[in-house]
């Protein structure tokens, strides 16, 4: 979604029901947060929304900065083709 603001911008939606406690959900959205705010250009223009899905709650112990860096680029490459292509 293109932003309004004129800058990207982050949501993060993660439920007890995939994350039992509250230190995993605050080491995820910590984790997100600080990758979207080291690449600011990433992004640039857009709202970002960012769903957990069931298989996090498996394994957000041994998640890592790169891990979810690596993601966020992963993403990027999508959408800047989709922009592209569409």
């Amino acid at each position: 979604m293109v932003s309004s603001e004129g800058r990207g911008r982050l949501g993060v939606s993660l439920s007890k029901k995939v994350l039992k406690t509250a230190v995993a959900r605050n080491r995820v959205r910590r984790l997100l947060r600080e990758a979207f705010r080291r690449n600011p250009g990433i992004f640039e223009n857009r709202d970002i929304n960012v769903l957990a899905l069931d298989a996090l709650s498996k394994y957000w112990k041994r998640l890592s900065y790169s891990e979810v860096e690596e993601e966020i680029f992963q993403v990027h490459n999508q959408l800047h083709g989709d922009i592209q292509n569409g």
